[in-house]
């Protein structure tokens, strides 16, 4: 009965929360002696830098959308002169679309307003470019889709002697879009089908007539700069003569063609026609081929390997792109230099360059390697959080684990980070005290990386114990020997934790799931699952049974705990990486659950009596955040406002955080059980034939009235203007309702039982 009257709450007033975005949360976090700027904005791993307007001040502003994830983030630009002055500003993120793999920012129209241009989606099956209009809408940037029928995904097309076929860009690649031929539009560069050799593609929109405002493109060269470069080595083949293609050894071998590559394009010697930077799959390093052509032919003549030679070269592990951008409002573009992947490099991902020079004559000097990650925190790969009062002082701590640091030949880097809340009940703080808390990289033996904390009782002795899940799918154990209402002690962890081997990927949570009075094990794991280990034991001494499938004396484990997955519906899927969070709601579970793509998923139902069965799962999308891959929730009431807040961990390795919308019972706080001036009574309850609904102070007041049934359906709605109305229930069938009434901008919610 109790998670039927759940249901019956969560449809009433759920909707409302999951049709729009969480309120973004923020609060200070300090490591060492750095405030940081930006500590919630979720870390950076493989991000593409873009300049745009987003509130129309006439000021360039920043966007990054990191592929890892295929994450949106965006930064407002203070336009201090000779700064880099960048606030992150979450509330713009909203506004843009879905975007897949690669992102170039470009203003094609010439209305001030940013465009758009990105690849096809994965599920498409096409490497074509899809294209955001851009436009201003009170005060912020906004984008509609711009459809092009002559292709069967809309993506833009190029004649050919078929009619029409897509403009192809490779999902892997970074294309290049610059006004090549100086006619005032935007023209595409990208690698060919076959790699190696650059396609350049001609907007002649303007020569049509159409002006600037449409996308009218043609192949007009497929040796663009007449080099071929073939991920074989870092040197680019060039063309002894501007008449004829490079034809080298590799470029004849089509079974070694190239992988992947990145372009950029800007004016480096001031002639008026453009160079070309180049990233490769296969190195770290950035190639400047210079056009020793024209506007209208362009050929490469020289290149600079390891770009800039005359200054820092970049290093970028792995893959690098290349962006040119004013980072510091000097009137003259920088350049950034970042991963085109995420398998490399995750903490010093952003190369920063000033340009001393000019815009169209630049001279590049090294910054720094970690622009703008400086100012997050951001753990490398993954994060874990979950919350502790370490030190016993009545506030919430945070304990983070990663999954590991970028280290060569494949090395791992785990650690589990502590920072201590010190701020105050309403206003927390963060800072780090620990960045190997509990010393767990001493335990890592080239095995066991990627800790999953969770805290729990599971001796009995009034403090809590720490159990941490890791890769390989088993659990660390530590004892807390701090004592009820003392600062944690843990004892050194000990792996192997009662032979506890799930398979892969352990997100363990300690709870009581069938309230017992013995803390249970729920496992999330690689496969989208979670299983149930029931603990056997006594108060003091739990036991578990390893075996996931095990009948135990009082009941069984239970291997699909719910009977659920939190993984992609699509055949080639196979792995979800489940992260749960369950909190007791006035005595009802509820369950919220973090997934490999990013989406939160929310499973009410929870009963003693239901373990083995179906839970219910309310949505699949909890709040509709975009933090990106591998998602970990970990959630409470850290600001003391009775609405719960939730950390969550990425792939990125960096945390975000949110308002979730529900109060301490789990019901929308948009939904109060009684408004505080209006004091309803409905009587009789449990009720036969009809009920009394009647305002405690003898008011009248004009009242809509709604009666929902425990799917959610709307079975009664009546309204009246009075002090007392009666309602005939004799129609409907014995169950729990929910009474939903509005008075003016109030709600007043009542459970009824009709029998």
């Amino acid at each position: 009965m109790k998670y039927i009257l759940s249901c019956v709450l969560m449809c009433v007033a759920f909707t409302t929360i999951n049709a729009q975005n969480l309120e973004i949360l923020d609060f200070p976090m300090k490591m060492g002696n750095n405030n940081l700027d930006f500590g919630l904005a979720g870390g950076l791993t493989a991000p593409q830098f873009s300049e745009i307007d987003l509130n129309n001040d006439g000021i360039q502003d920043l966007f990054i959308f990191d592929r890892a994830g295929y994450v949106r983030l965006t930064f407002i630009n203070g336009g201090d002169v000779g700064q880099s002055d960048y606030t992150y500003a979450p509330e713009y993120e909203k506004f843009f679309p879905e975007m897949d793999r690669w992102v170039v920012i470009r203003d094609f129209n010439g209305d001030g307003a940013a465009d758009i241009f990105t690849s096809s989606f994965g599920n498409e099956l096409i490497d074509g470019v899809i294209v955001y209009q851009g436009r201003f809408e009170d005060g912020h940037i906004a984008f509609e889709r711009m459809f092009f029928p002559e292709t069967p995904k809309n993506v833009i097309p190029i004649g050919s002697s078929n009619g029409f076929t897509n403009l192809y860009v490779s999902r892997q690649d970074y294309p290049a879009m610059d006004d090549m031929d100086g006619d005032g539009d935007l023209d595409i560069l990208s690698f060919s089908l076959g790699g190696g050799y650059v396609s350049y593609f001609e907007n002649r929109s303007i020569q049509l007539g159409h002006g600037l405002d449409s996308l009218k493109f043609v192949m007009v060269d497929n040796c663009w700069g007449r080099f071929y470069e073939s991920g074989i080595t870092e040197e680019i083949d060039l063309s002894p003569s501007v008449d004829s293609c490079s034809n080298s050894f590799w470029s004849e071998n089509a079974s070694r063609r190239h992988a992947g590559s990145t372009l950029l394009t800007f004016d480096n010697d001031g002639d008026g026609d453009k160079e070309l930077l180049v990233g490769d799959l296969s190195f770290n390093n950035l190639n400047l081929l210079t056009n020793g052509g024209s506007v209208n032919q362009a050929f490469m003549t020289e290149q600079d390997i390891f770009f800039p030679s005359y200054n820092v070269p970049a290093d970028v592990v792995v893959f690098p792109a290349a962006f040119y951008l004013d980072i510091n409002n000097d009137g003259k573009k920088d350049l950034l230099a970042s991963p085109n992947k995420d398998s490399g490099e995750d903490l010093e991902v952003v190369w920063r360059y000033n340009n001393l020079g000019e815009t169209d004559e630049p001279q590049f000097q090294f910054v720094q390697r970690d622009f703008l990650v400086n100012e997050m925190f951001d753990m490398g790969t993954d994060a874990h959080p979950a919350f502790l009062d370490y030190d016993a002082d009545g506030l919430l701590d945070l304990v983070v684990g990663n999954n590991t640091f970028y280290a060569p030949f494949g090395d791992q880097i785990p650690r589990i980070y502590l920072f201590r809340n010190v701020g105050t009940a309403t206003s927390p703080s963060f800072e780090l005290v620990d960045e190997d808390f509990m010393n767990f990289s001493d335990f890592y033996t080239g095995q066991h990386y990627a800790p999953a904390p969770t805290f729990g009782d599971l001796d009995n002795d009034g403090d809590l114990d720490v159990l941490i899940g890791e890769n390989s799918g088993g659990l660390y154990y530590g004892e807390n020997t701090g004592g009820a209402g003392n600062p944690v002690v843990f004892n050194s962890l000990q792996f192997g934790y009662m032979d506890i081997d799930q398979g892969q990927a352990s997100i363990p949570q300690i709870v009581d799931l069938n309230r017992d009075g013995l803390p249970d094990i729920v496992m999330g794991e690689r496969n989208a699952t979670m299983t149930y280990f029931q603990n056997e034991g006594t108060p003091e001494s739990p036991l578990f049974v390893p075996n996931e499938t095990a009948t135990v004396a009082s009941g069984n484990n239970i291997v699909v705990l719910g009977q659920f997955e939190v993984k992609e519906d699509h055949p080639l899927v196979v792995t979800g990486y489940a992260a749960p969070c369950i909190l007791d709601f006035n005595g009802e579970y509820h369950m919220f659950v973090g997934s490999e793509s990013g989406q939160i998923y929310y499973a009410n139902g929870i009963d003693e009596d239901n373990l083995g069965g179906a839970f219910n799962v309310v949505t699949d999308d909890f709040g509709k955040m975009r933090d990106g891959w591998y998602v970990h929730p970990a959630i409470a009431d850290i600001n003391n406002d009775g609405e719960l807040d939730m950390v969550l961990g990425n792939h990125r390795g960096g945390l975000t955080a949110y308002k979730t919308g529900l109060d301490l019972n789990g019901i929308p706080v948009s939904i109060n059980y009684v408004a505080s001036s209006y004091d309803f009574r409905i009587f009789p309850n449990p009720a036969r034939d009809q009920i009394n609904l009647e305002l405690a102070d003898g008011r009248a007041v004009k009242a809509n009235v709604q009666l929902f049934n425990t799917v959610g359906q709307m079975v009664l709605q009546d309204q009246f203007v009075s002090n007392r109305h009666q309602l005939s229930v004799s129609n409907l069938p014995s169950g729990v309702y929910v009474c939903r009434m509005e008075v003016g901008s109030e709600i007043v919610v009542h459970r009824i039982l009709i029998q």
